[in-house]
């Protein structure tokens, strides 16, 4: 029975798993693909096959309970790779991640639980590196934008002006709902405490690359400001402490690959406010932000935070789904002074449609496009989607409607 599909996706009957087996039927596998949908409700994953188009692969449903670990360890045995939708992950995905790194099994999800990725790190990176699986976790909007867009941006330096990059800050501008399952993941992050590893700038970091050199690539904004460049208010983004986390990791795993991006390299990702009320903007999203650290410290504040955002398995309408969008603006200056600005862009919900689309298309580089990867077998390991994917998922990513554009400034 060993590698019979060639993926299995776990949470599937969840709002999110349910676009991205849509999403992988229509778009990603082809006509001799095998591959099943899992999760713990046999009757959930039965209707969900059954929406799914008549000219697709049909998949197996399969039914395993998150913290059944020989159920796990029989699916993981049967696929090639495993994407999960399963969050909290800390609490459904992780026995599966494990099993994952164990077993020689490539992996994607799409959690921003940074603290679990420390954790998977320290357990299993060895492990996966030894089997052969590559494993890379925060593998949707959390933090696929921001961690090729700094590589789209370093490597243009790099390879046109012969320089490496000083300084790069990273502004998104976006529109989209919030599910379920984002805000329990969260949740979870403020039952545990976990605040003060959030504000570790080298918590996703290889041991050898966690020293205070290695902390000052990564710029924490925790105030609004006037950029001068940008010429508008910028806010903290409340994604950064874990975008940036990402890049942190991808920064030191270059040094050791010898593709650095530059010793005085430094990364900054703020949120781009609008012309007009920019300062009150950004001293309102500031506030809010802060407001939500402060509740999320104790139960009655987590209580209220559930109260008042969407459940586990809820989300946005299509209409919010559609008309969703994100930008990010990169502002790069070289080691010589060279300065660039680029662009990633995107239609749809960053959290759900932009999302979906990231995993399913990485899920494709990693079928069918495995031997083409940066490292080939050789990088494996959990690794961040920069030093995972490389260009290839950012060719995927184009073809399929994302823009990644640059110019001089």
């Amino acid at each position: 029975m060993s590698n019979n599909f060639d993926l299995v996706l776990y949470g599937a009957s969840g709002f999110t798993g349910k676009q991205a087996a849509a999403y992988l039927a229509q778009h990603v596998l082809r006509p001799e693909s095998t591959w099943a949908i899992a999760g713990r409700n046999s009757e959930k994953l039965k209707a969900l096959s059954a929406t799914l188009p008549e000219n697709a692969p049909q998949p197996e449903c399969l039914v395993a309970e998150a913290s059944d670990r020989p159920a796990i360890e029989k699916m993981v045995s049967r696929t090639k790779l495993v994407l999960t939708t399963a969050g909290p992950f800390a609490l459904y995905s992780a026995e599966l991640a494990k099993a994952c790194a164990r077993q020689g099994v490539d992996y994607l999800d799409i959690t921003g639980e940074t603290p679990f990725v420390r954790e998977l790190i320290d357990e299993e990176h060895a492990n996966a590196q030894s089997s052969g699986a590559k494993m890379v976790p925060l593998c949707g909007f959390d933090s696929v934008p921001s961690d090729l867009g700094t590589l789209f941006t370093v490597r243009h330096l790099q390879e046109e002006y012969d320089e490496d990059c000083k300084e790069l800050k990273l502004f998104f501008t976006l529109k989209g709902g919030l599910n379920g399952g984002t805000m329990a993941s969260a949740l979870d992050m403020m039952s545990k405490k976990q605040n003060i590893q959030l504000l570790n700038p080298t918590l996703l970091n290889p041991a050898n690359h966690r020293q205070k050199e290695d902390a000052k690539h990564i710029v924490d904004l925790y105030r609004p400001y006037f950029d001068k460049r940008l010429q508008r208010w910028a806010a903290p983004f409340f994604m950064a402490h874990i975008n940036s986390r990402v890049i942190g990791r991808s920064v030191a795993l270059f040094k050791d690959l010898e593709a650095p991006y530059g010793q005085d390299f430094s990364y900054k990702e703020a949120m781009r406010m609008g012309k007009s009320y920019g300062k009150l903007q950004a001293y309102g999203v500031s506030s809010a932000i802060a407001a939500m650290q402060q509740l999320g410290r104790y139960e009655p504040g987590r209580t209220l935070i559930d109260l008042c955002t969407p459940k586990p398995g809820s989300g946005p309408s299509t209409n919010v789904q559609e008309n969703g969008f994100f930008r990010a603006d990169v502002f790069a200056q070289g080691s010589q002074n060279t300065q660039v600005h680029a662009r990633i862009s995107a239609k749809g919900d960053p959290g759900n449609k932009v999302t979906i689309t990231i995993l399913c298309e990485a899920a494709r580089c990693l079928l069918y496009a495995r031997d083409n990867l940066p490292g080939g077998d050789t990088r494996c390991g959990i690794l961040t989607p920069a030093t995972a994917f490389g260009h290839i998922l950012q060719d995927r990513l184009e073809e399929v409607g994302m823009g990644f554009k640059i110019e001089d400034v």
